[in-house]
């Protein structure tokens, strides 16, 4: 393993398989061919490394399933292929199934893994930077009417403390 002994890859449970690792790390900063799958692997690894949540764990895990299933769908299996046309894309497909609040979340993940390919110097460039982040839609929030709020405001119980409070903060809003 790169970065853990055995009994440490052991204790990681579902995800210590991530750190067994043969030279194809070597082969990959190399200028080979950059297959999505060892892409994955060191992205996941990296975010073991770091301890984050198995919540954003899985989150990630369905970002790279989803991403990898957009590139194969393009004929793409050379990660180093990936440019921002190809990014632009994966975005407008998720528009059609997805909210803008989604998209802008799936946006950052794709931030997080092309930065981390920048950083550890798998890739040169990041074509990402080339994207302009979406916009999210403003939500309205829904306000009470006059007659709602006079119904809650004719609802309270004013005869005890408690009650009288409830009233004064809803008097103040």
């Amino acid at each position: 393993s790169i970065y853990f002994n055995a009994t440490e890859v052991e204790a990681m449970g579902n995800y210590g398989a991530l750190f067994q690792m043969d030279n194809t790390l070597n082969k990959l900063k190399g200028g080979e061919k950059m297959e999505f799958n060892l892409v994955k692997k060191l992205f996941l690894q990296r975010c073991v490394a770091l301890q984050i949540s198995d919540t954003t764990l899985k989150s990630y895990e369905e970002f790279l399933k989803r991403f990898q299933k957009f590139l194969c769908q393009q004929g793409i299996e050379d990660f180093t292929m990936v440019d921002e046309i190809v990014l632009r894309q994966f975005l407008i497909d998720l528009s059609k199934t997805m909210n803008s609040i989604t998209i802008e979340s799936y946006y950052r993940k794709l931030k997080t893994l092309f930065n981390f390919l920048i950083k550890d110097k798998y890739l040169d460039d990041n074509p990402l930077s080339r994207v302009i982040k979406p916009k999210m839609a403003q939500r309205q929030i829904r306000t009470f009417t006059p007659e709602e709020v006079s119904k809650m405001l004719h609802g309270i119980d004013t005869n005890d403390f408690i009650g009288f409070r409830n009233y004064t903060i809803l008097s103040l809003l």
